[in-house]
């Protein structure tokens, strides 16, 4: 076109773009620095309670049920899901701008004790409403506040280690249900094995509130099951595999059109068809994508003398 000049064009869409980007940069830097501030304030406006839980006693002519810890584990889901309404007051900007409260679990042998202990550290404003969800699912707990411990000793060596998920957060997790033993047990045997002073450990479970959008992956992985498709199929997702997808099935299908037209019953697709394991997957899928979850970091300390 004679006369017609793209730098109308080209340059306001440029100024465009460069001030989207100014201003997206500047938000994140903003955040970012908000954010920081915010854990650093509530790293050091958190109370450490220690927790003590009794067992109950079988009384006379009742025996101890032989999976009792399932009923106490049982227990302590429904505290975590409590534990899921606990989050900041505020408008849309400040829940922009500020990360979600994080809620602290803690198992520890500190040095120059031999002795484990269990802790929960939340932050001030939530102390009171923490406790009476304790109490609520834990009637006989004792709570009670403490300074904080180490686990280090003079001239130490520390080793840290974080856990992490191997497939999917989408995918189910292996609890208790289906567990035959008692998993505290092992865990609280490990840590008894270590010396008094020159040795110390802990494991620190972080939590913070997960919004709802985590379900989507969940039940987008079982939608694509129950319609047919394996596992490794299912969890795959993005634009330009699903673009492949249907271009290559296009092609398939214009390149076997004259054969499906000789034989009519060809485009007869057959019966959808999971397995016992597949169907219990989508079942346990399922069930996870409608409880509470929480953004989690597992950490393991440990402290010796080498």
């Amino acid at each position: 076109m004679e006369g017609f000049d793209f730098n109308s064009i080209l340059v306001p869409l440029t100024w465009m773009f460069l001030s989207v980007a100014i201003a997206s940069g500047l938000f994140l830097v903003i955040r970012s620095f908000l954010r920081f501030r915010y854990q650093v304030n509530q790293s050091v406006n958190m109370d450490l309670e220690m927790i003590q839980v009794t067992r109950k006693q079988a009384s006379e002519g009742q025996e101890q049920k032989a999976e009792a810890w399932k009923e106490e584990i049982l227990a302590m889901e429904q505290l975590l899901s409590s534990l899921t309404v606990l989050k900041p007051k505020g408008n849309f900007l400040k829940k922009l701008f500020f990360d979600t409260p994080t809620i602290v679990f803690e198992i520890a042998n500190p040095s120059s004790s031999e002795e484990i202990f269990f802790y929960l550290s939340v932050p001030k404003r939530f102390r009171e409403s923490a406790e009476k969800q304790v109490h609520s699912f834990f009637p006989h707990a004792l709570i009670e506040k403490v300074s904080d411990y180490t686990i280090f000793s003079p001239e130490s060596h520390t080793a840290v280690a974080v856990l992490e998920l191997q497939h999917s957060h989408a995918l189910p997790l292996r609890t208790y249900r289906t567990v035959d033993v008692d998993p505290l047990n092992e865990i609280s045997n490990a840590l008894s094995k270590l010396q008094t002073v020159e040795e110390g450990a802990a494991i620190q479970i972080l939590l913070a509130r997960a919004d709802t959008a985590w379900r989507r992956e969940g039940k987008r992985i079982a939608q694509k099951m129950q319609e047919g498709k394996r596992l490794k199929d299912a969890k795959r997702h993005s634009i330009f595999y699903d673009f492949g997808s249907v271009l290559g099935k296009g092609l398939v299908q214009a390149l076997t059109d004259s054969k499906h037209q000789s034989s009519p019953g060809a485009d007869e697709q057959k019966p959808i068809n999971l397995t016992p394991e597949e169907q219990a997957l989508v079942k346990s899928i399922d069930e996870k994508t409608n409880k509470g979850a929480f953004r989690a970091n597992i950490r393991l300390i440990a402290s010796g003398a080498t």
